[in-house]
């Protein structure tokens, strides 16, 4: 079967546990993590980091995968 890809979107205070669940099923790939505020950048690229997620990005910009 063919994993679904998943973006999270945000990374508020649920969000580490969105992707722990996301990464516990073997048919998802957390594949992307963005915000929109600018001021989550630090989060966003810590998330990221610790869990292999390749792309991150914050603002408004449209996502291409």
């Amino acid at each position: 079967m063919k994993k679904m890809r998943a973006l999270l979107v945000g990374t508020g205070l649920w969000a580490e546990n969105h992707v722990k669940a996301y990464q516990s099923c073997k048919h998802v790939e957390v594949v992307a993590i963005v915000d929109v505020m600018k001021s989550s950048k630090a989060r966003l690229d810590q998330l990221a980091v610790k869990y292999g997620i390749p792309f991150r990005g914050h603002g408004y910009a449209p996502f291409r995968g």
